[in-house]
C-alpha cells in the first residue's frame, strides 16, 4: 500500500509542487539579498527572516527597494502616510506579503544619525534594572552614568516618550551613540575591573528594526 501511495500521480504532483514552491522561495530569498546602500549589507544579512503571512509556513524576506527610484516611491508612500496618522487619521497598514523597512530606504547611517539628534536635544528616559524595576526618569547623561557604573548595558530595556513599548538600547536607533561615548568607554573600563562581569553566556546582540 505504502507503494502505491508513493508511486500515485497525486504523490508525485505533491512532492512536484513542494520542490518548485521550495525553489520558488530560494529565488525570492536571493532577490531581496543586496539592499540599496552598501553601508547597509551587514546589517541586512542579520536581519532573520519572517514567516509569511496568510498561514502557510514559510519563511521570506522584508520587501527590498532594489533601485532609487523603488525607494523615493516607498518613502513618499510612507511619509503620505506618517502625516495621515498625525491628525488622527487611520493609516494604510503595510502589505502583508512583503512589508518594507524605512531603513534601507534613507540608510542606516542617516537614520541612525537623526535619531542621534533627536535624542541629544533632550529625552525622557526609563529603563529596566537587573531586578526587573522600572527606574527613571532620567536624562541621557544619567543613562551614560550609569553605563559607566555597569548598571545598564546594551541589553538593557529602556522606554522613550516616542516608544510604543520597552525595547534593549542596541536595537534603539541612535541611543547608543548617544550614551556609549569615549569619555563613558574610558571610565567603564576602569570601573570593570573592580566590578567584574559574572561568568555566563554572552547575551545575544539585538537587531535593529526588530
Amino acid at each position: 500500500l505504502y507503494q502505491k501511495v508513493a508511486n500515485s500521480r497525486m504523490t508525485q504532483f505533491l512532492l512536484k509542487s513542494e520542490e518548485l514552491a521550495r525553489r520558488q522561495q530560494e529565488e525570492e530569498i536571493r532577490r531581496h539579498s543586496a539592499p540599496l546602500h552598501a553601508e547597509d549589507k551587514g546589517l541586512w544579512k542579520k536581519m532573520p527572516l519572517i514567516p509569511a503571512p496568510f498561514g502557510t509556513g514559510k519563511l521570506v524576506r522584508l520587501g527590498l527597494a532594489g533601485n532609487k527610484e523603488k525607494a523615493s516611491n516607498v518613502f513618499l508612500d510612507f511619509f503620505k502616510t506618517f502625516h495621515f496618522g498625525l491628525w488622527g487619521y487611520q493609516q494604510r497598514p503595510y502589505p502583508a506579503e512583503k512589508p518594507f523597512d524605512i531603513q534601507q530606504v534613507v540608510g542606516s547611517k542617516f537614520l541612525e544619525k537623526r535619531y542621534l539628534d533627536f535624542t541629544l536635544r533632550g529625552s525622557t528616559w526609563y529603563y529596566k534594572d537587573r531586578l526587573g524595576r522600572t527606574r527613571g526618569p532620567c536624562e541621557v547623561i544619567n543613562l551614560r552614568t550609569a553605563w559607566a557604573a555597569g548598571i545598564i548595558d546594551g541589553n538593557t530595556f529602556v522606554w522613550g516618550d516616542d516608544m510604543d513599548e520597552f525595547a534593549p538600547i542596541d536595537a534603539v536607533y541612535g541611543l547608543k551613540q548617544a550614551i556609549d561615548t569615549p569619555d563613558v568607554r574610558l571610565a567603564h573600563s576602569r570601573n570593570s575591573h573592580a566590578a567584574p562581569h559574572r561568568a555566563g553566556h554572552e547575551p545575544s546582540q539585538s537587531q535593529k528594526g526588530l
